[in-house]
């Protein structure tokens, strides 16, 4: 067991038995560890912590504030009320009334990749647009096309995906150096330097490492810290993840990854609720299911459901095999391979979250929570966890039907 997961069991342990005399550890190495692993200090981590398991049994148990303000470790009533109304802007009584449960999971003990947290000063840059008919590949290419045409660039070089235009892929490299040479690329603006807090990992310069650091600090570490992309609310470059190249003698030999954030209070809406809807869903088997199964679905709601296809407001995938449409109306005549999943007045516990959530990491946090307050989670073929992303934003809802 290492440092982190030491000092959170002791933190879980203080909460379960109500010790409001614990105190985490301190000091410049448990901080960093903790920054690096959890996203927050042991005491920040401890103070959000306790006051999730107060919410639960706020919301879900018959005791007094001030029984559980007790149990939870807080030194009074009023202490629990206070942190209520600072962390979510209303009162206990008004938490009770509520339809919704505020939740921050325990530290699940993730992969660690080397992190900080802090202000990077970014310097003014220039952006080179470079295109290609394929996203496969297109990176490599465009860094070392300027490498090559560039073997003794001594500037900083960074870059991101730029989008497609028309039908031709883009992706962007912003230098520093405006003498360089840059043939072969589609000069851009200008960008002045600016000062930024961003969450930084490196990654070797090999393309199953960089995805998974990406994966790693965006849906695993990103989630459960006190911070929040700061991209999706305010959409430039200055907000924009970004990598940076570093190279020797015009080899690039790793990268850096940049995720702009901004501090968020990380506590996640939980929506208990009975759900009555029909989904329209396509079930593959074999490699590739999912991906398979969309296209599938998509195919043949062209053929038969057009009308399904362009109102359709969610798209739900189950599990690794099953894609379907959430459809108001009853859909008569259905022909293989598509089938009619039906739920009515089912218990599920909702979860509201952005369209690039890892759906892993939704159900384990649903999953503890109902766990932790008295649900069993169902778990039958047509009857289990999925996700429904809305077609009209960048907006996921994950459900987890219960008993």
């Amino acid at each position: 067991m290492n440092t982190v997961e030491k000092v959170t069991s002791a933190i879980e342990n203080a909460i379960l038995t109500g010790d409001g005399t614990y105190t985490p550890p301190s000091g410049m190495q448990i901080y960093r560890s903790f920054m690096e692993a959890v996203g927050y200090t042991p005491a920040e981590y401890l103070k959000r912590r306790r006051l999730s398991v107060a919410l639960s049994r706020i919301r879900l148990s018959e005791w007094s504030d001030a029984e559980i303000a007790y149990a939870c470790g807080y030194s009074s009533q009023q202490a629990m009320c206070r942190e209520i109304k600072t962390m979510l802007g209303m009162t206990a009584g008004e938490y009770r009334k509520d339809t919704c449960v505020y939740y921050f999971p325990p530290y699940a003990g993730s992969r660690v990749c080397p992190l900080t947290v802090a202000k990077q000063n970014v310097p003014a840059v220039t952006a080179l647009h470079y295109y290609g008919s394929s996203l496969q590949g297109l990176e490599s290419s465009a860094v070392h096309a300027f490498l090559s045409a560039n073997p003794e660039y001594a500037g900083r070089l960074f870059g991101r995906d730029g989008g497609q235009v028309g039908s031709r892929f883009r992706y962007t490299l912003y230098i520093t150096d405006k003498s360089a040479n840059t043939t072969g690329f589609e000069t851009g603006e200008s960008h002045p330097a600016f000062t930024s807090v961003m969450a930084v990992t490196s990654s070797p310069n090999m393309e199953h490492s960089i995805n998974a650091a990406w994966d790693w600090l965006y849906a695993h570490w990103l989630p459960h810290s006190c911070y929040r992309y700061a991209g999706e609310t305010d959409p430039t470059h200055t907000t924009a993840y970004f990598e940076e190249y570093l190279y020797k003698n015009g080899h690039l030999y790793r990268l850096k990854l940049y995720l702009p954030v901004i501090h968020s209070n990380a506590f996640y809406r939980l929506h208990i609720e009975k759900l009555t809807c029909r989904i329209l869903a396509c079930t593959v088997s074999g490699t590739d299911a999912q991906n398979r199964a969309s296209r599938q679905l998509v195919d043949c709601l062209k053929e038969r459901y057009p009308y399904l296809l362009q109102k359709a407001e969610q798209f739900v995938v189950i599990g690794d095999n099953t894609c379907g449409v959430l459809c108001e109306d009853a859909v008569q005549d259905i022909h293989s391979p598509l089938r009619l999943i039906e739920y009515w007045e089912r218990t599920c516990i909702r979860m509201e979250l952005s369209g690039g959530c890892d759906p892993e990491w939704a159900e384990q946090i649903l999953t503890e929570w109902a766990l932790g307050n008295g649900f069993i989670p169902v778990c039958q073929p047509d009857e289990r966890f999925f996700m429904a992303y809305h077609t009209d934003s960048n907006r996921a809802d994950a459900y987890l039907p219960v008993k």
